[in-house]
């Protein structure tokens, strides 16, 4: 699921399994506030979806989906986001389907 997050975000990094574990090690390495949030925002999507994906497996006998969780990831993090005012005024949720690092304000 990590890396077809980090292919929508076109990010070409991969992480070892050391620091994909520690969160901190991400956040040592992005310098910028803004940025550091924004990562944050789309991490804390990827897990939030992960883990109602789990409960919908354990609870509802739901099936795993790719799919599923991936535009939940798209959508939260969009929310939220744009809920603090950090899109350009013209971005909308498919423009953050599509581009989403094209959506940010520069700041």
């Amino acid at each position: 699921m990590w890396s077809r997050i980090y292919s929508w975000l076109e990010v070409e990094t991969v992480l070892s399994l050391e620091e994909f574990m520690d969160f901190g090690t991400i956040q040592t390495k992005v310098k910028s506030l803004i940025d550091r949030r924004r990562i944050n925002t789309i991490w804390i999507a990827t897990s939030w979806s992960l883990w109602r994906m789990r409960n919908a497996i354990i609870f509802e006998q739901s099936q795993y989906s790719f799919d599923v969780v991936s535009y939940n990831v798209m959508f939260y993090s969009w929310s939220w986001l744009a809920s603090k005012d950090m899109f350009s005024s013209s971005s909308s949720f498919f423009d953050w389907y599509m581009t989403p690092l094209g959506c940010f304000k520069s700041l």
